[in-house]
């Protein structure tokens, strides 16, 4: 996301978005362990990954609604 763009959202959202490339990365890494090697810490990686990006979209959802719906001052 662009980085003036990103200034209208709350730290929050920042700080996730920051992440989110890792965890993305993580995540991608974690399924291929899974089908391969069937290790169990493979499946909390992926899951911890899985709820991240979760959290990351409905944060998105929130914020993007509350922006459009909050009435522009000038």
């Amino acid at each position: 996301m662009l980085r003036s763009r990103l200034e209208k959202y709350s730290k929050w959202f920042q700080l996730l978005n920051r992440w989110l490339d890792l965890i993305v990365t993580v995540g991608i890494v974690g399924v291929i362990f899974t089908i391969f090697s069937n290790n169990p810490l493979a499946y909390v990686v992926d899951f911890i990954a899985t709820a991240y990006i979760i959290l990351y979209l409905l944060n998105y959802l929130i914020e993007s609604v509350s922006h459009y719906i909050k009435p522009k001052s000038n």
